[in-house]
């Protein structure tokens, strides 16, 4: 996030999703940008970046907690989450619960809300691999409103840790959804 307030977003048809790796054109993460991670209050040093779209900072919600996910959603809107998503290439729809308890943290979506179909609880995530993918580019992920699926991420390094930080650690929510959530703040909301 602290990338997206300092240098802004580009639209989807200005650099569309190609399912490849290939090398970053914007700039790559700098030595300090776990430092830069940590500062809530992030603020560009222009008028450039994120604040072109109203966005002023952002904050982290706690890890691994069902509550502040689901009130962020409800009070304030869409919320940055990131999941394991090896398991979710093969989705069309319905509510997916693919992801076993243990689940390694690979994949930035966003969270956009929350509802039930059938009885069964889901949360509602826009992934970035276009609309012919899922629900037209949604899936819905079995919700555990007790927030108690919970297991390990094995391999954080694939996810949010830095390089060498190899040490396994917990992570809760279907495919781990629970684990990393960031709220964007924009000029003029809460």
């Amino acid at each position: 996030m602290d990338w997206v307030v300092k240098n802004g977003l580009v639209e989807a048809s200005q650099l569309p999703y190609t399912g490849t790796d290939e090398k970053c054109t914007m700039g790559s993460p700098t030595k300090d940008m776990k430092a830069a991670l940590l500062d809530v209050s992030a603020q560009p040093t222009s008028g450039a970046g994120g604040t072109s779209f109203g966005m002023i900072g952002w904050s982290t919600l706690p890890k691994n907690e069902y509550e502040p996910l689901a009130r962020a959603l409800a009070e304030t809107g869409p919320v940055a989450v990131s999941v394991a998503a090896d398991q979710w290439f093969s989705y069309e729809g319905g509510i997916f619960n693919g992801c076993g308890k243990d689940a390694v943290i690979d994949h930035a979506v966003v969270a956009l809300g929350y509802g039930e179909e059938d009885g069964n609880k889901y949360w509602l995530i826009q992934n970035s691999w276009g609309e012919d993918w899922g629900e037209d580019g949604r899936i819905k992920l079995e919700r555990h409103e007790k927030g108690d699926y919970c297991g390990m991420n094995n391999d954080p390094q694939k996810g949010v840790a830095c390089q060498g930080e190899t040490k396994p650690v917990p992570v809760c929510g279907m495919c781990g959804v629970l684990f990393d959530s960031v709220i964007p703040h924009f000029k003029g909301s809460k």
